[in-house]
């Protein structure tokens, strides 16, 4: 009776306390993303990897090195990263840096703010991003910010995606441009990137779709920012289109850049027609801008 008693006050103050696990970004061996860099004249391919171990200020580290076969360069260390899976937080710290900063943080409610260090992305706010919708895709919890990075190829919607880490530049917010012989380009330095995809033990990990999300090509016209939500997201057909001016179409790529289907002045769309998989819609308003949005059908 009384370990009955024991486990059940055990059970009770995690319940009532709020305690959750979230999903952890490292593999027991080396966890390794592919990313795509916007540099001056486009986009390159890149690797980032996170792997080992290193004692920091009695704090535990995983060590974070990068390269670029594009610009054959071989991995070099940019820094390191912890978490707490308790509160799904991450912090980076730069080689050269006696401070570490915050870079994604799950426990964030609807409203609040997250510190953003980098004045290249484009928040509500400058020095600080709004938490303005929290949803699941699958299991994990997934947090979009008010803020967007990139100006070109590269342009999306900064996400923490439990798991997996931030999608975008805010993991290397941190960085500048300076250049020595740990950096020789610059590489990473300054610029957008793009998640394309997570691997752990070399296995894909994510997207689950077995495609690297960086695989989709589209149209290069200039992509600009408005006011857009669509939803649900994943969407097991119907979708809805929130804008704050007209929509004069909707066109619909499947990863490899086929278009799908291409839809006029619509705010409800019917996508059952579409087979499981990731897509890109892309939508074109009244005044002429474009704004491009990752969609999940499942």
């Amino acid at each position: 009776m009384m370990k009955d008693n024991i486990l059940l006050f055990v059970l009770l103050m995690i319940t009532t306390s709020g305690w959750c696990q979230y999903t952890s970004i490292f593999d027991a061996d080396t966890t390794r993303y592919g990313i795509k860099v916007e540099v001056f004249d486009g986009a390159i391919d890149s690797e980032v990897y996170i792997y080992g171990d290193s004692l920091i200020d009695d704090l535990s580290y995983k060590l974070v090195d990068s390269g670029s076969e594009d610009y054959e360069i071989d991995p070099f260390r940019v820094g390191f990263v912890r978490e707490d899976t308790t509160s799904g937080q991450i912090w980076f710290r730069r080689v050269a840096d006696t401070e570490e900063l915050i870079v994604m943080d799950l426990s964030l409610e609807l409203g609040d703010t997250f510190p953003i260090y980098d004045e290249h992305l484009s928040c509500t706010d400058a020095g600080e991003a709004e938490v303005k919708s929290i949803k699941y895709e699958g299991d994990r919890k997934v947090i979009t910010l008010d803020c967007r990075y990139g100006v070109g190829v590269i342009h999306d919607t900064i996400r923490f995606i439990e798991g997996i880490g931030p999608n975008a530049t805010i993991f290397f917010q941190t960085l500048d441009l300076n250049i020595d012989e740990n950096n020789p380009e610059g590489i990473l330095s300054g610029f957008a990137y793009s998640l394309c995809a997570m691997y752990k033990a070399d296995t894909l990990y994510y997207p689950e779709q077995g495609v690297e999300l960086c695989n989709v090509h589209i149209s290069t016209e200039e992509v600009g920012e408005k006011d857009l939500e669509i939803y649900p997201n994943p969407t097991t057909g119907n979708l809805v289109l929130i804008a704050g001016e007209p929509i004069k179409a909707v066109s619909i790529y499947a990863i490899n850049g086929r278009l799908e289907r291409r839809i006029f002045q619509a705010t409800e769309l019917d996508l059952s027609f579409l087979k499981p998989g990731m897509y890109v819609l892309k939508v074109e308003f009244a005044s002429g801008d474009l704004v491009l949005e990752k969609l999940m059908k499942m």
